[in-house]
């Protein structure tokens, strides 16, 4: 492309991604191959790196989203370099949609067993162990009423079973944070905030409006939405120090959108490397076919966003 952001070469294997043959793509605006936002934005990075030499996505590998003739929208990884000397940019482009599809293959089979073994777990160990204890409580009983003192061996062994007990529950919950319910996903965030409020003090409300639809039309989606949402609200209490904690989930359009809001000390966006878990969050994201977004302002706070986006769009491609 040229410094107008025009197609001035087009080659085999970008017709074959983006289904649009090569007279028909040179001499228009690359936006042709994108959607929204990035459309609108494009033309803001390159007349911004004319005048500042800012290179927002110049020089790195960018994964964004791409647009097909046809209107459907796919994951693309982008690299873009400057050719010297003749105001030229290159692009480079790789179809991840294979990738991603395998992605969540896997996602969704390590979902089922995680949810398997947090099953096999509540009622197998878990049983036995309510099973032994309520041995241990009869065999108290017991001594209690024939007046023999419980020796100290047994009060340790019931200590010892409950703790057990609340162990093997939590674990459970853990490999299978959202319940098998119509509102699975709401209950696991409502209890992930009172799990967080209990633990750290930090006031953590949830807002679900009740014309959010109660079903989750795939467990993955469920999951990963959860563990966004926990890992955004880990990341708060370990490096922000808010007073409250926001999780909301809602529907945009089309999309589902979890965000999760703090009034924490904030940072600079921008500013260095992303730390382990932004970048989790972006991989889950990216598995469900989602965009994360991230806003913070230093002593202000700082906002997750997270939005389910559609697999295909209307054509809005023109007569091409």
């Amino acid at each position: 492309i040229d410094h107008r952001g025009m197609i001035k070469n087009f080659n085999r294997a970008a017709e074959s991604i983006f289904g649009y043959e090569s007279s028909k793509a040179v001499g228009r605006n690359v936006k042709l191959l994108m959607p929204q936002p990035y459309c609108d934005e494009h033309n803001d990075y390159l007349q911004r790196y004319h005048e500042t030499g800012e290179p927002h996505m110049i020089g790195r590998r960018n994964e964004v989203r791409g647009r097909r003739k046809d209107g459907s929208i796919f994951p693309l990884e982008v690299t873009v370099t400057e050719v010297d000397g003749v105001d030229l940019f290159v692009g480079i482009t790789r179809d991840l949609s294979a990738q991603r599809q395998l992605e969540r293959e896997v996602a969704e089979a390590s979902t089922i067993e995680q949810e398997r073994i947090g099953q096999e777990i509540h009622d197998g160990l878990g049983q036995k162990l309510t099973a032994l204890s309520m041995m241990a409580a009869s065999l108290k009983r017991e001594l209690d009423q024939k007046h023999v003192p419980p020796s100290r061996t047994l009060e340790e062994l019931m200590a010892h079973l409950k703790q057990a007990s609340g162990e093997a529950r939590a674990l459970s919950r853990g490999l299978a944070p959202v319940p098998l319910t119509g509102q699975g996903l709401a209950d696991a965030l409502s209890k992930l905030a009172e799990d967080v409020q209990t633990t750290s003090g930090v006031a953590c409300h949830v807002e679900i409006p009740e014309s959010y639809p109660t079903e989750m039309e795939q467990r993955t989606i469920a999951t990963q939405l959860y563990r966004i949402a926990q890992e955004a609200v880990h990341n708060a209490i370990k490096h922000a120090q808010p007073r409250n904690i926001h999780i909301r989930l809602r529907r945009a359009g089309r999309s589902p959108e979890l965000t999760v809001t703090d009034d924490g000390k904030g940072f600079q966006a921008g500013g260095g490397g992303e730390g382990f878990g932004l970048r989790i969050m972006r991989y889950r994201a990216a598995i469900i076919d989602a965009e994360l977004q991230l806003d913070s302002t230093p002593e202000k706070g700082t906002r997750v966003r997270c939005i389910l986006l559609p697999v295909e769009v209307q054509n809005t491609s023109g007569d091409l």
